[in-house]
């Protein structure tokens, strides 16, 4: 019904934005990038569109694609930790490590127990080849989350890259263990 409402008048930006929801509840994000991009023209100073949109073309792969998006909304919502962690998970999967620990640490300043940015500020320290700086945040994380498997082995990477392979082998092998534990569960 919203695609023939769009089809009789294409500048009903409520049309857009219910359509690029459906869409995006349904995961069908290939077919909301159009539809959220057209809101976003419609409304261009809209956080919400523009969150939409970058996830839906986040989740799409196009994940260059996403940061601009969430740029804006960390821009219109300076507050909102996941707009910064999401948009720091762009920037890793982008190649932009310093970029992501920029953002990630811009939470942990407001939530310094925050799983998701201790994870993404260590993992994107290590990328960045610095292990040493990484490794406290991995900890903190598993820590605050002992079930996860993620920082034992983001841990295992940064001690391989510090030399010290007996306590990459023991991450490694509690990471394997946690997540043949959770994918059994």
């Amino acid at each position: 019904m919203l695609e023939k409402v769009i089809a009789k008048d294409p500048d009903i930006f409520l049309a857009y934005r219910q359509l690029g929801q459906i869409y995006m509840v349904r995961s069908d994000f290939k077919k909301a990038v159009p539809v959220l991009r057209k809101a976003v023209e419609l409304r261009p100073d809209s956080m919400k569109e523009h969150f939409e949109l970058g996830m839906a073309l986040y989740q799409s792969g196009e994940f260059a694609a996403s940061v601009p998006e969430f740029e804006k909304v960390v821009v219109l919502a300076p507050t909102w930790e996941q707009a910064h962690l999401f948009l720091a998970t762009a920037y890793i999967k982008t190649g932009h490590a310093r970029e992501a620990i920029a953002e990630s640490e811009k939470v942990l300043k407001v939530a310094p127990e925050n799983y998701g940015a201790l994870l993404l500020d260590g993992r994107a320290l290590v990328l960045s080849k610095h292990p040493e700086a990484g490794l406290p945040k991995l900890k903190k994380a598993a820590a605050i989350l002992p079930q996860e498997a993620e920082p034992h082995m983001a841990m295992a990477e940064a001690y391989s890259q510090l030399g010290r392979e007996t306590d990459a082998a023991r991450e490694r092998a509690e990471g394997k263990r946690l997540a043949a534990r959770l994918s059994n569960e």
